[in-house]
C-alpha cells in the first residue's frame, strides 16, 4: 500500500515538475540569454583592435585569440575560415577580414 502512495506521489511532482519547466520556456519567450564571464585578458593596443573586438568577441572572449600559438597570416586565414565553416559564423567581407588577418598578425603573429 506504501508503495503505491509513493508511487503516486512522485508521479504527481515529475508532473507538476515538467508542467512548471514547460511554463517557465514559454514565459521566457524562447529566447536564450547567455551571462559571459568577466573579461581577464584583453586584445593588444594596435590598428583595427576595436574591429576584432566588435567582430571576434559575438562569440567568444579574447582569452581563445590571445592563448592561441602564434600564426602567420595563413595560419589566422585558417582559423577565420574554421569559424565560418564549422561554427558558422557570418562570412566576413574582404575589407574586415584583412584588416582582422593585418591585426592579428602584427599582435599574435610568428
Amino acid at each position: 500500500m506504501y508503495a503505491k502512495s509513493m508511487f503516486k506521489g512522485v508521479l504527481a511532482c515529475a508532473i507538476v515538475a515538467t508542467l512548471g519547466l514547460q511554463a517557465s520556456i514559454a514565459t521566457a519567450g524562447g529566447v536564450k540569454t547567455i551571462k559571459l564571464l568577466p573579461e581577464t585578458v584583453t586584445f593588444k593596443p594596435g590598428p583595427n583592435r576595436d574591429l576584432v573586438r566588435e567582430v571576434c568577441m559575438d562569440c567568444h572572449s579574447a582569452d581563445y585569440v590571445v592563448y592561441q600559438p602564434p600564426q602567420d597570416r595563413a595560419g589566422w586565414k585558417a582559423v577565420s575560415d574554421r569559424m565560418r565553416d564549422v561554427f558558422n559564423m557570418d562570412p566576413l567581407s574582404a575589407t574586415v577580414e584583412s584588416d582582422i588577418l593585418d591585426y592579428l598578425v602584427a599582435n599574435y603573429g610568428k
